[in-house]
């Protein structure tokens, strides 16, 4: 049996997808202290240069009291990187909601919002 390869047949590798919104999931936060929360997420930047934050409120559709963290950036990455900030300044037995957030040239992206509550 012969087997023809047609040599005008190229495979392109699935890393060369193109570049679009990032991918956003808000994770679940670190144990809470009276002021203080490590709050977590994963983005994936899907290519292009990204910048992310986190969006926190008492609010819980976050329509209202909205606060935010400061923008970090993420490079062109196309995996899903693993991201967290310290929070500070929050009031003592308060629950507070919160959601990822990130932006590059195509859009911005925002996860679930998932809540916590501060220590006594």
């Amino acid at each position: 049996e012969v087997v023809v390869q047609n040599p005008e047949t190229t495979v392109t590798p699935t890393t060369d997808v193109p570049a679009g919104l990032p991918v956003v999931q808000t994770d679940s936060t670190a144990a809470p202290y009276i002021s203080t929360v490590v709050v977590k997420g994963t983005v994936n930047p899907n290519g292009a240069e990204t910048t992310y934050w986190f969006e926190y409120s008492k609010n819980s559709s976050l329509s209202s009291g909205l606060l935010s963290t400061q923008e970090l950036s993420l490079s062109d990455a196309t995996v899903m990187v693993n991201t967290s900030v310290i929070i500070t300044g929050l009031d003592a037995n308060t629950k507070y909601y919160v959601r990822a957030v990130a932006k590059n040239q195509y859009g911005t992206s925002r996860g679930d919002i998932e809540s916590f509550t501060t220590k006594k």
